[in-house]
């Protein structure tokens, strides 16, 4: 039995297409969006380790599923704290923002798509957003 409430993972399953959708087959659909979840937490956790820290950030979900080949975006409220966004209020507008240039190498990603480990510093920098 999933863990997810059913009548989202149907109106979702009818959003992408299925004219209609029953009770087990959304259950089976709940328990591979579980497994997909918790496949996606543990690359995203080696992801944060990574670059030192112990708090996976929605940065490191989108690295992890654009490997997967799945296009996301990080919305608006989420990119910013209150404390970050008070500190970005007070800086100059012409702070020019400093270029990453990672050196990246290809490698078997964590979940078995082809993905891309950037060095452990320019990972931190990309992540880390300038202050």
């Amino acid at each position: 039995m999933t863990k997810l409430p059913l009548a989202p993972i149907k109106r979702i399953a009818v959003e992408g297409g299925a004219q209609r959708i029953g009770i087990p087959a959304a259950e089976v659909i709940g328990l591979a969006a579980e497994e997909w979840i918790k496949r996606v937490t543990v690359a995203a956790e080696k992801y944060a380790v990574h670059a030192g820290r112990k708090t996976v950030k929605p940065e490191d979900i989108v690295i992890v599923v654009k490997d997967m080949g799945i296009n996301v975006q990080i919305p608006q409220k989420a990119k910013q704290s209150k404390a970050k966004k008070a500190a970005a209020a007070q800086k100059p507008a012409s702070t020019v923002q400093p270029e990453v240039n990672a050196t990246v190498k290809p490698i078997a990603s964590p979940i078995g798509t082809g993905a891309v480990q950037v060095t452990l510093k320019a990972q931190a920098q990309a992540i880390k957003k300038p202050q």
